[in-house]
Protein backbone atom coordinates (compact mmCIF):
# COMPACT_ATOMS: atom_id res chain seq x y z
CA UNK A 1 0.00 0.00 0.00
CA UNK A 2 1.34 3.28 -1.25
CA UNK A 3 1.27 6.35 1.83
CA UNK A 4 2.35 9.77 2.41
CA UNK A 5 3.39 11.13 5.82
CA UNK A 6 1.76 14.38 5.38
CA UNK A 7 -2.35 14.58 6.45
CA UNK A 8 -4.39 14.80 3.38
CA UNK A 9 -7.50 16.40 4.37
CA UNK A 10 -5.60 19.38 5.37
CA UNK A 11 -2.78 19.76 3.48
CA UNK A 12 -2.49 22.28 0.42
CA UNK A 13 -2.13 20.92 -2.78
CA UNK A 14 1.56 22.42 -3.51
CA UNK A 15 2.45 20.30 -0.06
CA UNK A 16 1.19 16.87 -1.69
CA UNK A 17 2.85 17.02 -4.65
CA UNK A 18 5.83 17.80 -2.97
CA UNK A 19 5.38 14.88 -0.45
CA UNK A 20 7.30 11.89 -0.43
CA UNK A 21 5.55 8.54 -1.57
CA UNK A 22 6.15 5.62 0.74
CA UNK A 23 5.11 2.04 0.15
CA UNK A 24 3.91 0.11 3.51
CA UNK A 25 3.24 -3.47 3.64
CA UNK A 26 0.35 -4.66 6.00
CA UNK A 27 2.70 -5.48 9.09
CA UNK A 28 3.34 -1.58 8.79
CA UNK A 29 7.07 -1.53 7.76
CA UNK A 30 8.67 0.66 4.95
CA UNK A 31 9.41 -0.49 1.77
CA UNK A 32 11.08 -0.03 -1.47
CA UNK A 33 8.63 1.69 -3.52
CA UNK A 34 10.09 -0.91 -6.36
CA UNK A 35 8.48 -3.83 -5.15
CA UNK A 36 4.79 -2.69 -4.58
CA UNK A 37 4.51 -0.38 -8.15
CA UNK A 38 4.82 -2.03 -11.33
CA UNK A 39 6.27 -0.37 -14.76
CA UNK A 40 3.80 0.41 -16.64
CA UNK A 41 4.00 -2.48 -19.79
CA UNK A 42 6.25 -1.67 -23.31
CA UNK A 43 3.90 -0.22 -25.85
CA UNK A 44 4.57 -2.68 -29.34
CA UNK A 45 5.56 -0.46 -32.24
CA UNK A 46 3.01 1.15 -34.08
CA UNK A 47 4.50 -0.95 -37.28
CA UNK A 48 3.63 -4.11 -35.95
CA UNK A 49 0.13 -3.11 -34.94
CA UNK A 50 -0.49 -2.39 -37.99
CA UNK A 51 0.70 -5.80 -39.78
CA UNK A 52 -1.66 -7.10 -37.80
CA UNK A 53 -4.14 -5.20 -37.99
CA UNK A 54 -4.13 -5.69 -41.75
CA UNK A 55 -4.58 -9.26 -42.64
CA UNK A 56 -7.33 -9.16 -39.59
CA UNK A 57 -9.39 -6.62 -41.68
CA UNK A 58 -8.87 -8.28 -44.83
CA UNK A 59 -10.01 -11.88 -43.46
CA UNK A 60 -13.70 -10.81 -42.62
CA UNK A 61 -15.40 -10.07 -46.35
CA UNK A 62 -19.14 -10.08 -44.04
CA UNK A 63 -20.01 -10.61 -40.64
CA UNK A 64 -21.54 -13.92 -39.52
CA UNK A 65 -25.68 -14.90 -39.13
CA UNK A 66 -26.25 -14.80 -35.53
CA UNK A 67 -29.15 -13.15 -35.53
CA UNK A 68 -32.23 -14.37 -36.46
CA UNK A 69 -36.29 -14.03 -37.52
CA UNK A 70 -37.42 -14.27 -33.71
CA UNK A 71 -37.70 -10.62 -32.73
CA UNK A 72 -39.39 -9.28 -36.64
CA UNK A 73 -42.53 -12.50 -35.99
CA UNK A 74 -42.64 -11.46 -32.54
CA UNK A 75 -43.47 -8.13 -33.60
CA UNK A 76 -45.76 -9.14 -36.11
CA UNK A 77 -47.56 -11.42 -34.12
CA UNK A 78 -48.24 -8.89 -31.62
CA UNK A 79 -49.66 -6.51 -34.06
CA UNK A 80 -51.86 -8.61 -35.30
CA UNK A 81 -53.15 -9.76 -31.82
CA UNK A 82 -53.77 -5.63 -30.91
CA UNK A 83 -55.20 -5.27 -34.11
CA UNK A 84 -57.61 -8.35 -33.79
CA UNK A 85 -58.92 -7.01 -30.32
CA UNK A 86 -59.43 -3.41 -31.73
CA UNK A 87 -61.19 -5.13 -34.47
CA UNK A 88 -63.34 -6.74 -32.05
CA UNK A 89 -64.26 -4.32 -29.71
CA UNK A 90 -64.96 -1.57 -32.88
CA UNK A 91 -67.53 -4.55 -33.51
CA UNK A 92 -68.99 -4.92 -30.63
CA UNK A 93 -69.43 -0.46 -29.73
CA UNK A 94 -70.98 -0.69 -33.55
CA UNK A 95 -73.42 -3.71 -32.95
Amino acid sequence: MLSTPVAQSAAPIETLTAAPVEAVNPNGETVDTAQVVEAPPVAAAPVAAAVVASPAATEVASLPKTASNLGLIGLCGMMLLSAGFLLTGLLKKSA
